[in-house]
C-alpha cells in the first residue's frame, strides 16, 4: 500500500502524536517507506543485525520464544499500532524472541540512528518514547507480581486485572493457551480457574470477551 495511505495512522501513533502538525510534516518526509513482510517471514530474530524501532501499520505479527524443550512457543501477538524491536535498541545484543508475520503485514522501521536524531531535535518524541518504556516496565512489574501468587486462581485473577482497562474489559495479548504457558500452568487448570472466578462473580464472560469485576470489600 502507498505510504501516504498510512500518514494519518503514523501521525496518531504513540511516537508522533504529541508533535505539532508542522514538526510532524517535517519528520514524515524523512521516514523510510513501509516494509512489506510476507506471511511467515521473520521481521526480527536472534540473528537480526539491523537495529530499528518497528511500528506495525497493518497485518499481524506473532512473537515466539524457544522453550527449554527446544520448541517455539507463542509469546505475544502484535496488531496495528503496536511497536516491535525495542529490546534490540541501544546496546541490545540478543533478541530473545523471533517475530514473524502471521499474515502479510507492513511495518515502518525507523533505524536507531534516525530515532536518536529525532530525540535530539524533538523533545516530544523523546518524552513519548520514555512514556512508552515506563508503561512497559509497569506491565512487567505487574506480571512479576502475578508470578509470585501461590494459588492458581489468584494468579489468574491477578493476571486478568493486569490486562484490564478502566472499564474492566480484559485485553489479552495472546490466546488462552498462550496465557496458560505464561503462567506456567496447563490449559485445563486455567479454564477451571476462569470457571471458578465466573462462579464467584469476579469475572464475567460475554461472548468471547472477558470482564473483571470489582471486589466488594466488606
Amino acid at each position: 500500500m502507498d505510504a501516504m495511505t498510512y500518514k494519518p495512522f503514523i501521525r496518531d501513533s504513540f511516537l508522533f502524536q504529541r508533535l505539532s502538525i508542522k514538526d510532524f510534516e517535517a519528520i514524515y518526509k524523512t521516514l523510510p517507506d513501509p516494509t512489506l513482510i510476507a506471511k511467515g517471514e521473520c521481521v526480527f530474530s536472534d540473528e537480526s543485525q539491523g537495529k530499528a524501532l518497528g511500528l506495525l501499520l497493518s497485518g499481524e505479527l506473532r512473537v515466539y520464544r524457544t522453550g527449554a524443550d527446544g520448541k517455539e512457543k507463542l509469546h505475544n501477538r502484535l496488531l496495528s499500532g503496536d511497536a516491535v524491536g525495542v529490546a534490540m535498541l541501544y546496546g541490545g545484543t540478543n533478541f530473545v524472541s523471533n517475530v514473524r508475520a502471521y499474515k502479510e503485514s507492513e511495518v515502518l522501521l525507523i533505524p536507531e540512528t534516525q530515532l536518536t536524531n529525532l530525540w535530539k531535535q524533538y523533545p516530544e518524541v523523546n518524552e513519548a518514547f520514555i512514556t512508552f518504556l515506563t508503561e512497559r516496565i509497569r506491565f512487567l512489574n505487574r506480571a512479576i507480581n502475578v508470578q509470585g501468587g501461590s494459588q492458581t486462581q489468584e494468579k489468574v485473577e491477578k493476571y486478568l486485572r493486569s490486562c484490564s482497562t478502566e472499564s474492566g474489559e480484559v485485553q489479552l495479548p495472546c490466546s488462552l493457551s498462550g496465557i496458560a504457558s505464561r503462567l506456567n500452568m496447563g490449559r485445563s487448570s486455567l479454564y477451571r480457574a476462569l470457571d471458578d472466578l465466573v462462579a464467584k462473580g469476579i469475572v464475567k464472560r460475554v461472548n468471547k470477551k472477558i470482564y473483571i469485576q470489582e471486589r466488594n470489600e466488606e
